[in-house]
């Protein structure tokens, strides 16, 4: 059972400093998020016990949320950088975890060196909503799978930083236990908070208490008039020198009313959020900061679907497809009549790709189905700048509506490749499997040339017209399909990542790969090339078809034993979001 510190931190130039001061040399995974100007990103670090990420970029919420994302342990310890970890903290909360078998969530004890301040210490044992609302963030530690399972994240509009600067942890309780988790507190210190300015308590003032009724509503959008009378009832001792209760519960009820209108959702999101496709991992990218501002359904039931959609329709202005089907046409030209906006997020283009891939001709009816999403979409945003181009100068009788927003890349800066391994057997991987426009058979061709390096060859991906042929090769490892978790973990400990397509308009593929410290072997029509600014030639394949091309660059990259430095230069997804819904 391994613990790791989730940090929260800002403008913060190396870890070093800041894991000396909190007592963590090991295990750790700090966000360190850029607000100043004058500050230097530093190289992010990701070492299988220390993690070190910087971005630009602000919000207690997000900070955590990015935490668990990267984490890997199976218990996770939130933590704030004016804290001091006990020695054996790891020992204390491994301990409980093993008394408490069934816990998902265990709070724990956390000094204040400002004694005013210190939380109460509650009995040992099981608790529940009420109780949970005692809890403040650093003394939360949780089961990272119990957390992941529940699709459980902190709500991004709480949280310092934010407009509702208080309440996260609340909320991130208060879901826990409606999603069936097991909460628990045990009276063990495992840290201190040193003294600090409090980032939410703003005083006894009329937003401080606009935002408690906004958590309450957050909680729950049904008790929350019970949560705010009890508050007002309960806490008299604290505001009453300052207001009378009815200016408190006006207050709270109003903070309420704010909030409703500000996540008032306008959009209506509809694409696949289910698969491990290109779409729906670019829907999934975008879900976390989309989700308050539209109306999602993440279900492959298409009863549940179609009456999600009508239900909702209704209330919004737009109606963004991510994605092409039979469905995705029929509901833009339902939308069309009842006057909303139509937006069409494309990842692909079908007459050019099945034309490539050579489909037989029953399956070029989804030809008309692009032609009428098209046709009815008011605007069309492609989601690379260089499949926008693409489509501009092939569709200039629609030029005007092409947009673009390249899709989000959450691993930026420098990335260096891992050396080569000293392993007898050099390892590459491909994704896309024998579909023509991925032509992976002519890597394979390629390969098959190399006589001095032994090659493991792993592809990922429908059979399409080569798979057969590819299987016959024997240092060929075919996958058909995989787990986005187990494709992530070979790429984590292949050699090289080699993509030939013809034609591809993004390729997070690609950007997963660099970001497992893979060194990259890829066509030059790949969307996302443009956001990589130092590439190499001998990263870039310019003739698809050129076997021996593809032979001497293989050689070239898996002998040099030189790392390389890969810099990407695109935005994170929720900057990607902005950009969305700005065009939106």
């Amino acid at each position: 059972m391994r613990v790791e510190v989730l940090v929260s931190t800002m403008n913060q130039e190396t870890n070093y400093e800041l894991q000396k001061r909190m007592n963590l040399y090991n295990n750790y995974v700090i966000i360190n998020q850029i607000t100043k100007k004058d500050i230097n990103i530093p190289q992010n670090l990701f070492d299988s016990n220390k993690k070190f990420i910087s971005y630009n970029g602000k919000g207690l919420s997000k900070s955590r949320n990015k935490a668990i994302e990267n984490s890997t342990a199976d218990i996770c310890a939130l933590a704030d950088d004016d804290m001091y970890y006990e020695k054996d903290y790891e020992k204390k909360i491994i301990e409980a975890y093993k008394k408490y078998k069934d816990a998902d969530i265990i709070a724990f004890v956390v000094e204040h060196e400002d004694k005013t301040k210190e939380k109460k210490i509650l009995k040992e044992g099981k608790i529940g909503f009420l109780k949970s609302m005692k809890i403040s963030s650093v003394q939360i530690t949780f089961k990272r799978t119990s957390i992941c399972n529940k699709n459980i994240l902190f709500n991004e509009n709480f949280g310092a930083g934010e407009k509702y600067y208080l309440g996260e942890e609340n909320i991130f309780l208060a879901h826990c236990l409606k999603k069936g988790l097991k909460i628990y507190y045990v009276p063990v210190k495992i840290a201190t908070l040193r003294i600090s300015e409090s980032t939410w308590f703003k005083g006894h003032t009329e937003n401080n208490y606009n935002i408690s009724g906004a958590v309450y509503y957050e909680m729950s959008k049904y008790l929350y008039p019970i949560l705010i009378i009890q508050f007002v009832l309960r806490k008299k001792w604290m505001y009453g020198k300052y207001l009378k209760p009815r200016q408190v519960m006006k207050y709270m009820f109003e903070g309420v009313k704010k909030y409703k209108k500000d996540i008032k959702k306008h959009i209506y999101f509809m694409g696949d959020f289910c698969s491990n496709t290109g779409p729906a991992m670019v829907n999934k990218g975008y879900y976390p900061y989309m989700k308050d501002k539209s109306y999602i359904c993440r279900t492959n039931s298409k009863i549940i679907r179609l009456l999600h959609f009508i239900i909702h329709i209704i209330t919004c202005n737009t109606l963004l497809i991510s994605g092409l089907s039979k469905f995705h046409v029929m509901a833009a030209k339902l939308a069309k009549k009842l006057g909303k906006r139509v937006i069409y997020l494309m990842h692909g283009y079908a007459k050019k790709e099945q034309e490539i891939n050579k489909l037989p001709e029953e399956k070029e009816i989804s030809n008309s189905k692009e032609e009428t999403m098209l046709k009815i979409a008011d605007k069309i945003i492609c989601v690379s700048e260089n499949f926008y181009k693409y489509m501009k100068n092939e569709r200039k009788d629609i030029a005007n509506k092409f947009e673009f927003v390249n899709n989000g890349i959450e691993i930026t800066g420098k990335i260096l490749t891992k050396k080569n391994k000293n392993d007898k057997i050099f390892t590459i991987i491909s994704v896309g499997g024998g579909v023509r426009n991925k032509n992976n058979l002519t890597v394979c061709e390629a390969i098959s040339k190399i006589k001095d390096i032994d090659i493991k060859f792993i592809i990922i991906g429908k059979l399409g017209i080569d798979g057969e042929k590819i299987k016959e090769y024997n240092f060929v490892e075919y996958y058909e399909s995989l787990p986005h978790d187990e494709v992530v973990k070979k790429m984590k400990d292949a050699d090289l990542y080699i993509q030939n397509s013809y034609f591809e308009t993004f390729g997070l593929s690609i950007v997963e790969a660099i970001s497992m410290r893979c060194k990259i072997l890829i066509s030059e029509n790949i969307g996302m090339l443009s956001l990589i600014n130092n590439i190499n030639d001998n990263m870039i394949i310019h003739n698809n078809n050129d076997i021996y091309e593809i032979k001497s660059k293989i050689e070239f990259l898996l002998k040099n034993d030189t790392i390389n430095t890969i810099c990407i230069n695109g935005c994170g997804w929720k900057e990607t979001s902005k950009k969305l819904i700005k065009l939106l």
